[in-house]
């Protein structure tokens, strides 16, 4: 399976899809170091998506976002290039960054326009570099573990005969979900659903996802949906680190589950409890 390279923002209108980006858009710049962070930013001439600075050391940083279905081109970041250098010589002796993210990526003449840049260039980031950002700051789990929980799934629905085909995360109100596509005789047939924190999603919640994706011009309702066991999800809730980014929103996944949650919790309930106090999972009044 080659490197994951699609993000599709699940939001049925603008404003929704534009809250889903931003909150990419955050996740990415505190991931690469930056806090105080602002967005939409008036500026001379330009507003600009997104300054902040970094965390430990003494230089800021200025990005151009773009969520759009067509690739970036030259005049786009030639475009920012004029608003970046405004900011460095305002800011000027400390240093200042520029990012360029499209999830859509940037044409193959504006990628060789920035490598010819030399140390002027701006950086790019399209959606492959956005997600492996994501993976190794550990917002979010890594295609490797979801593809493992994914084959658990596939195992438990006894599809022993499909091809591990590919991997895109998807942004939603519940938070990013690995979606896992399997085929046989080389058509796409199956999927799995792996939130961020490692947890296989539930049938119910599952429901919510594929109509998200079909309102926003999906295909997972024509797949058939890998669900895991119930077991299987009451485990990986139990192995949970709390500290983890991620840990809140299984709470409110759970409250959504109906009667696989209470399958779930009782699972729960069954097991020792953890000698963690932190832990106390079952103990939540959430729940």
């Amino acid at each position: 399976m080659n490197n994951p390279s699609s993000i599709r923002l699940l939001g049925s209108t603008n404003n929704q899809r534009g809250d889903l980006f931003t909150r990419l858009v955050k996740d990415l710049f505190f991931s690469l170091g930056y806090d105080n962070l602002e967005l939409n930013v008036p500026s001379s001439g330009r507003e600009i998506d997104v300054q902040g600075q970094h965390r430990c050391e003494p230089r800021r940083v200025v990005g151009e976002c773009k969520a759009h279905a067509d690739k970036m081109g030259g005049s786009e970041l030639n475009k920012f290039l004029g608003v970046l250098t405004r900011e460095q010589q305002k800011h000027s002796p400390r240093p200042v960054a520029g990012y360029f993210i499209s999830i859509s990526g940037f044409t193959d003449t504006s990628i060789q326009q920035e490598k010819e840049s030399g140390d002027d260039a701006i950086i790019l980031f399209d959606s492959e570099k956005v997600i492996a950002e994501l993976q190794r700051s550990h917002v979010i789990v890594s295609v490797t573990e979801a593809a493992e929980l994914a084959g658990q799934c596939a195992n438990y629905n006894a599809i022993n005969n499909a091809e591990l085909e590919y991997a895109e995360i998807l942004g939603h109100n519940a938070g990013y979900i690995w979606v896992i596509y399997y085929m046989i005789g080389k058509e796409r047939t199956h999927f799995a659903l792996i939130h961020a924190d490692g947890t296989p999603l539930s049938q119910s919640i599952a429901k919510e996802i594929i109509e998200a994706d079909k309102s926003s011009g999906g295909s997972l309702y024509a797949l058939t949906y890998l669900a895991p066991s119930t077991p299987a999800i009451a485990e990986k809730i139990r192995a949970l680190n709390p500290r983890y980014r991620g840990f809140d929103n299984i709470l409110g996944l759970l409250e959504g589950l109906g009667e696989d949650g209470a399958k779930v919790i009782a699972e729960l309930n069954n097991k020792p409890k953890p000698q963690n106090p932190d832990s106390h999972l079952v103990d939540n009044p959430r729940l």
